[in-house]
């Protein structure tokens, strides 16, 4: 029925209805901490972005994870399986290849065997009766069929081949209606050829540029149903169902149905060409098809079988991926760095997975304070106390960036989380963020984890199997251990036994009174920042007395919720407020820049308890 309104009236009368305005929206906290990123070597993975896995994708995307003895590299994997199945619910991937990696196409080629071949038809009565061979050509293969031509129909002929010569010509059926002798065409098999190439050849059938580079390879595969024209004979098909395989024969995108034809559309006039489909379904995949593209009749990947089964055209494992070797320069580090940091995808924590490349932990150090992360690192746990104390000190984690690197000593033997490798001195930070991601998914009713309840202690024990401790560091030790901001992985006895723990929760920051010193208070605050910033978002470009009732109301909000969680506590400094929040123009440019500052009074925790017993008279 006609609307009784219009959107947008003119000059004429009438009702003009608006669009709905929507005062329900808002911002809510994301899941981003309970994900972690990371810069690692991978057997798979692409190399020119970020990507995310998780515990049901890890082993498809990133391969499946290759033993320590070919590089020590491979301790990434062990940390991210085991990190994905104690509590992170994605990793962000960023893949490290040297310069000298080298990634190419996969190429089919469709060519046709035989030529030469003439055949005359023989007739009576307006059947076929029989052909001569002027000519038995030479290359045909044994699918080398014979093409009928009109007036009539039902004929059918078949071709003996011997050494790439037709010899014989059998009658399977005449037909009717051939006034004069039809024209035979002999169509010899086509077989596809695949290769690996930087570039695509003359005549080629597709190519298919896989990003997702696979160190172990992959094959790829196609078939056409059969089409006939008016006259039943098979003619070419330009629609297709391509595969790509990995070399167990796992189909890694599904059955993909398109067509060679770029002019070729569905039933709802959306393209159909093979190019398009795919790049609607991933960005992981890049297919060019050839010129004039199509699938003949006879060809390998055409119809079916003798066994009436669909016949498909799979190419051998094609190693179109080459790594490039396990040696990287600063610049690959940058490279991969960099990708992480401005990549869209969101994490909440930055993990060493295990790496001792100086190079780049001091990136990975950088990114952290670029984006006010906190990242978790460990070292070497075959090294001594002191040698530890000296292995960090190299990677200078001082400035502004100490507060967000958290340090992870664990002289513990262990059996391989993912049972690739033998027992070995794995890394424990990754799975300290593990752990924190599973503590941040238990959030209260505003939204908030209890962050203020560091990764350390009875409640936050490994389970990982067959540990031993390698070194028992001494009492001065210890306190040397922690006045260099090393956080210990250690056996502690509790009552009803002893577990594995994480015995400190120290942050890298040169202090020794400073609530920057906890990583409690470092994930807390980080998480506020990265919070009221997100706000700003929301705010900005608004009339600047907008702006700021909006600001200060969710400061509010904001900061009284984090209190209810136990994130803050009353301060002295402050008259008793946890918190005390400023939101303005600013006096040098009042017209549009506002100063949103903010102190807050985070809890502590209870690192070092004092005992003392008096004994009274």
């Amino acid at each position: 029925m006609a609307a009784p309104f219009v959107r947008q009236l003119g000059a004429q009368p009438g009702i003009q209805l608006n669009p709905v305005l929507d005062n329900s929206d808002g911002f809510a906290p994301t899941n981003t901490d309970q994900i972690f990123g990371t810069v690692m070597r991978a057997t798979r993975g692409r190399i020119d972005k970020p990507f995310y896995v998780d515990a049901g994708t890890v082993s498809a995307k990133l391969g499946p994870g290759e033993s320590m003895r070919v590089t020590p590299l491979n301790e990434a994997y062990v940390h991210v399986v085991e990190a994905l199945n104690n509590g992170a619910t994605r990793a962000a991937i960023q893949r490290l290849v040297p310069a000298s990696a080298v990634l190419q196409m996969m190429v089919a080629v469709a060519a046709e065997a035989g030529s030469g071949a003439v055949l005359v038809a023989t007739i009576s009565a307006g059947a076929v009766t029989g052909a001569t061979i002027t000519s038995g050509g030479t290359g045909y293969t044994d699918g080398a069929t014979i093409q009928i031509g009109g007036p009539g129909t039902g004929a059918a002929l078949s071709a003996t081949v011997v050494a790439g010569v037709i010899t014989a010509v059998t009658l399977i059926a005449g037909g009717t209606g051939y006034a004069t002798a039809p024209t035979l065409t002999v169509v010899g098999g086509t077989t596809t050829t695949y290769s690996v190439a930087s570039t695509e050849p003359t005549g080629f059938l597709f190519s298919v540029n896989h990003l997702e580079c696979y160190n172990d390879g992959a094959s790829i595969s196609y078939h056409a149903d059969e089409l006939t024209d008016t006259n039943g004979n098979p003619i070419a098909n330009p629609l297709i169902t391509f595969r790509l395989l990995d070399p167990n024969g796992v189909n890694i995108f599904g059955d993909i149905q398109a067509s060679l034809d770029p002019t070729a559309v569905d039933d709802y006039n959306n393209s159909l060409y093979l190019p398009d489909v795919v790049a609607a379904l991933t960005d992981a995949m890049v297919l060019v098809v050839g010129t004039g593209a199509t699938v003949v009749p006879n060809s390998d990947a055409y119809g079916r079988d003798a066994n009436g089964l669909d016949q498909w055209s799979t190419s051998q494992v094609l190693n179109y991926f080459s790594e490039g070797g396990f040696t990287y320069a600063t610049a690959d580090y940058t490279k991969a760095v960099n990708a992480l940091q401005f990549t869209p995808l969101d994490y909440g924590y930055i993990a060493s997975c295990g790496s001792q490349a100086v190079a780049l932990l001091s990136q990975l150090s950088n990114l952290a304070y670029n984006v006010n992360t906190c990242f978790k690192l460990d070292v070497p746990g075959t090294l001594t106390p002191a040698e530890a104390i000296a292995w960090v000190a190299q990677l200078s984690l001082v400035g502004t960036k100490d507060y967000y690197c958290h340090v992870y000593w664990s002289p513990i033997k262990s059996a391989d989380p993912t049972g690739i490798n033998g027992n070995s001195v794995f890394g424990t930070s990754t799975f300290n963020i593990a752990r924190a991601c599973a503590r941040n998914a238990q959030t209260d009713a505003n939204g908030f984890a209890p962050k203020n309840y560091p990764i350390a202690g009875k409640a936050w024990p490994l389970n990982r199997t067959s540990m031993s401790q390698i070194y028992t560091p001494s009492t001065n030790e210890l306190s040397d251990l922690a006045t260099a901001k090393i956080n210990p992985v250690l056996f502690t006895k509790y009552n009803g036994g002893g577990l594995y723990v994480f015995t400190d929760s120290l942050t890298s920051a040169t202090t020794t009174v400073s609530f920057k010193k906890l990583i409690s208070v470092a994930e807390m605050s980080s998480s506020i920042d990265e919070d009221v910033v997100m706000a700003g978002r929301e705010f900005i470009q608004l009339p600047m007395a907008i702006c700021i009732k909006k600001y200060n109301d969710y400061l509010k909000a904001k900061f009284e919720n984090a209190q209810t969680a136990g994130w803050l506590k009353p301060s002295a400094a402050m008259n008793g407020a946890a918190f005390q929040y400023s939101v303005v123009p600013s006096t040098i440019k009042p017209a549009d820049n506002v100063i949103v500052s903010y102190t807050l009074r985070y809890d502590g925790v209870a690192r070092q308890i004092t005992v003392t017993q008096t004994i009274s008279k």
